[in-house]
């Protein structure tokens, strides 16, 4: 298993101090450098949670989430940027105690998890909602370009069925049937037509064969009279 970067640099500074005499190197500024970088992962990595402090840190984790989520704009506000969304975000996200909300709440949960590795673990953004109550989800004058939305009434009716009509789709299905359906064609008569070949080969061969003993018989037969 590859370490981890806050890992790498102890291990690299520790090749180069304990390298033999004919590795190039400044061995004392790299024990100096590695003892520095040592003190500071252990002073300023996070702590794990204790068992009775875990109880406390998870509650602050969900009341955090809670307050991060109302200041949060919805992702349609995002990307169509409405009228007030600006204000709301200075006001909201990017204001200094929001600021601060965010990075409790990524100090909590790396706490409770430190051997996360997984890259949205501290991503705020899954907090975000999608739209308001009672607000589609589809959208077509984006600011930035996403995939086609679905009102709710909509999802609740999916899937529709197969459409009634052609589609590019379905013309290509039927195209790729048909190029397979001809490829096994074209292979099943190339089959019959080398084993006809052959059969006829087989034929003249016996045909030829018999011919050869047909000729050379009397002459036999004669020798024996003569005896």
């Amino acid at each position: 298993e590859a370490p981890r970067i806050v890992d790498a640099a102890p291990l690299r500074l520790g090749k180069i101090v304990h390298a033999g005499p004919y590795v190039p190197g400044d061995r004392g500024d790299a024990m100096k450098r590695m003892r520095q970088v040592e003190k500071s992962l252990k002073d300023d990595s996070i702590k794990p949670v204790n068992r009775k402090d875990k109880d406390v840190v998870a509650k602050l984790v969900k009341e955090a989430e809670a307050e991060i989520r109302e200041r949060l704009l919805p992702q349609n506000h995002m990307d169509k940027g409405p009228v007030g969304a600006l204000g709301h975000f200075q006001k909201n996200e990017g204001s200094v105690g929001m600021v601060e909300d965010i990075l409790t709440w990524k100090r909590a949960r790396l706490a409770l998890d430190p051997d996360n590795t997984d890259p949205d673990h501290l991503n705020v953004d899954y907090l975000r909602p999608v739209s308001w109550a009672g607000a589609p989800s589809y959208r077509t004058d984006n600011l930035t370009k996403t995939t086609m939305g679905m009102t709710p009434a909509a999802k609740e009716n999916w899937p529709l069925g197969e459409p009634t009509t052609s589609t590019a789709f379905k013309q290509a299905q039927l195209a790729e049937a048909r190029r397979i359906v001809e490829e096994a064609q074209a292979e099943e008569a190339d089959a019959t037509r080398r084993a006809e070949t052959g059969r006829r080969l087989t034929e003249a061969r016996s045909k030829a064969r018999a011919a050869r003993e047909a000729e050379a018989a009397p002459a036999e037969v004669a020798t024996d009279d003569d005896q």
